[in-house]
Parts: structure tokens; sequence; C-alpha cells
């Protein structure tokens, strides 16, 4: 959202250059501290539902960069090709894990307009891809609760 290259914004002229090539993009929301979006005036708080909606709806959405003032618009891509990226439990990051309610919570918005605390999708994103974690065996060794929470809320989807 800041800057379009560079440091923050490296990945969107990549992501830009291979839209139609994508099946899907999984960005990693924890160890970032707040995101800053278009939909709020203070940065949304890592693990919290608000932000996993922010997010999601900045890449399907599309978003200008330069905290809204551009001159570069990214013009965000199809729901079928967002996925969100969390840590799968308290031994995998450093910050940003959200529970199995939270995340519920943020699929059941995108999805289905349900659930939505301060930020809520115009519409509902049935085709969202879903969620992952780079870290199953931490989720292992936390007791596997992260995967069968998830997958359990991913079986209600639309």
């Amino acid at each position: 959202y800041v800057a379009y290259g560079g440091i923050w914004g490296a990945y969107l002229p990549i992501i830009d250059g291979l839209r139609n090539e994508l099946n899907v993009l999984h960005v990693q929301y924890y160890n970032n501290g707040a995101v800053y979006t278009p939909y709020a005036t203070q940065g949304l708080a890592e693990g919290s539902a608000d932000m996993l909606v922010a997010a999601s709806r900045m890449l399907i959405e599309g978003f200008t960069t330069n905290n809204g003032t551009g001159p570069y618009v990214f013009k965000g891509l199809r729901p079928d090709q967002v996925a969100f990226g969390l840590p799968s439990g308290p031994s995998s990051a450093n910050s940003g894990l959200a529970s199995v309610a939270t995340i519920t919570a943020a699929l059941n918005c995108l999805t289905k307009l349900t659930q939505c605390g301060a930020i809520k999708p115009p519409v509902a994103y049935p085709t969202l891809r879903g969620v992952m974690t780079w870290s199953i065996n931490w989720d292992q060794k936390d007791g596997l609760g992260f995967s069968r929470g998830v997958r359990a809320s991913l079986n209600t989807l639309p």
C-alpha cells in the first residue's frame, strides 16, 4: 500500500506481470507489524479479523499505492487467486498469530459477508482460495490446532 517497488512494494510489479499465470497468491499476514489499508485510519493489528479481511480485500479489489495518493494503481486479483498465510501456532512466528475463531470469522466475512467486524467487503467473495501456513511442522509440534481447526472452517465455505 505504501509503495510500488522498493523494499515495501517490490512484489507488486511481479504480481502484475504474472497475474494471468498465478494460480494462488498467499501473502504472509504476520511478522509485519500493523497493516495500513485504505479501509481504516490506523494500522490494523496483526492476527485480527479486520486485518485479514482488509488485506485480502486489497489484493482482490486493488488499491492506489503511496497510501492512496498514487500514482500507481494495483488492479487486484480474482478472489480464487487469493489466500492468506498465517502462522500455524505459537511456535511458528514472532507475531500475527490468529485464533481459529478469528480465522473463521475472516473467512466467513470474505466469503459470506457474515461475522464481519469494522471492515466488510462490498460483496462476498465465495471463491476466495483459502488459508495456508508455511509451518505445518510447527502446527504438529503445537498439537495440530491450526490444520484441524482451519480445515473445519474451510469445509463450511461455499
